[in-house]
Order: structure tokens, then sequence, then C-alpha cells
């Protein structure tokens, strides 16, 4: 299932774009699919995937800064906001917001 949102949030971008492949990629630490070292490798990989210790506020904060992550996080809120009806809706607006002002 989760297979299924990689590949809406990637249909957001062009096939040879960055943005692409991590949108492909962009949970795949935080679910647990693939190890944190990759990390250190992949840069926007990094500023995407949420640290444990940080609050969602934070979090949106620290990826702004990366252009390529933070194109992908408006393509995944997009996509969550599609499919939600519950009270993170209102987490995901204003995520959205922050980070297109």
């Amino acid at each position: 299932m989760k297979i299924i949102h990689y590949l809406k949030v990637a249909k957001h971008f062009n096939i040879f774009t960055h943005e692409f492949w991590l949108a492909l990629c962009h949970d795949l630490v935080e679910d647990g699919y693939v190890g944190k070292w990759i990390c250190k490798y992949w840069h926007s990989l990094n500023c995407i995937t949420r640290v444990n210790t940080e609050t969602y506020k934070e979090y949106i904060y620290r990826l702004s800064y990366d252009k390529t992550a933070k194109n992908v996080k408006l393509a995944d809120l997009e996509e969550n906001m599609k499919r939600c009806n519950t009270s993170l809706i209102k987490r995901y607006e204003k995520a959205y917001k922050t980070l297109t002002q």
C-alpha cells in the first residue's frame, strides 16, 4: 500500500529530476525499509527524514532549507490531504502554508 503513496508523490515530478527519485524514496527510512545510514550519502533524503527527537514544526522548518526536500514535501502534503479526513488535515494544511510562504 505504501508503494502507491510513493508513486503518487513521484508523479508530481519529471522522471529525470532529483525530486522524482527523492519522492520515490521519501518515506523509506521513516517506514523502516532502509537504514538511517543512507541519509549521510543523500542530503535531501536526510532533510526529508524526520528525526525522532524533533517536533513536527521543527521538522518542517528544517526541511524548508533544502529546495528538493521542500518540493517533495509539498507534493507529499498534497497527496496526504487528498486522502486524509482526520484531525491531521489541519497539521498538513499548516505545514503546506509554512512551506509556501
